[in-house]
């Protein structure tokens, strides 16, 4: 009886691992090579978007809390980011 449960249990592994492998090999619907992406402008090129996402982005620390964000994401004071108007009021710590 307990081979029986560990062929189960084998089987059902072996079966979940083929369905994960079948699905990456699967391409993406809507990710075709030269497929207009939804964020792309007129005028764009096609895919040209694609290369803003990747680009690393520069990140500033909150000169109040201490918080980690991107610098366009950041409230500046002069040179000093903060991570939002109440901080920039408060100062820094």
């Amino acid at each position: 009886m307990k081979y029986l449960l560990v062929l189960i249990v084998v089987g059902v592994g072996i079966w979940m691992l083929a369905a994960r492998l079948r699905k990456g090999a699967e391409p993406r619907k809507g990710h075709e090579p030269g497929a207009d992406s939804p964020s792309s402008a007129p005028g764009q090129k096609p895919g040209a978007g694609a290369a803003d996402k990747t680009a690393p982005r520069p990140i500033v620390a909150c000169r109040h809390c201490g918080v980690h964000l991107p610098a366009d994401e950041a409230v500046f004071d002069g040179p000093v980011p903060y991570c939002g108007a109440p901080h920039q009021q408060a100062g820094p710590r």
